[in-house]
C-alpha cells in the first residue's frame, strides 16, 4: 500500500493585489483567515466568526 501525502495548505499572495490598509478574505481548510496589508507588510489572521 501507498500512503498518500496529507495536502499542504499553501496560500500565494501577490502584495500588489492587497491595497495598503485593505484585506481580502480567503477560504483556509474548513475556516477562512483576514490578509491584510499594513505598513508594506502582509499580516495574515484567523478569523473565528462572521456576523
Amino acid at each position: 500500500m501507498t500512503q498518500e501525502k496529507p495536502k499542504e495548505k499553501v496560500i500565494t499572495i501577490d502584495p500588489k493585489e492587497v491595497r495598503e490598509g485593505a484585506c481580502h478574505i480567503r477560504k483556509w481548510g474548513e475556516g477562512k483567515v483576514s490578509i491584510c496589508k499594513e505598513n508594506g507588510k502582509i499580516k495574515i489572521f484567523e478569523i473565528e466568526k462572521e456576523e
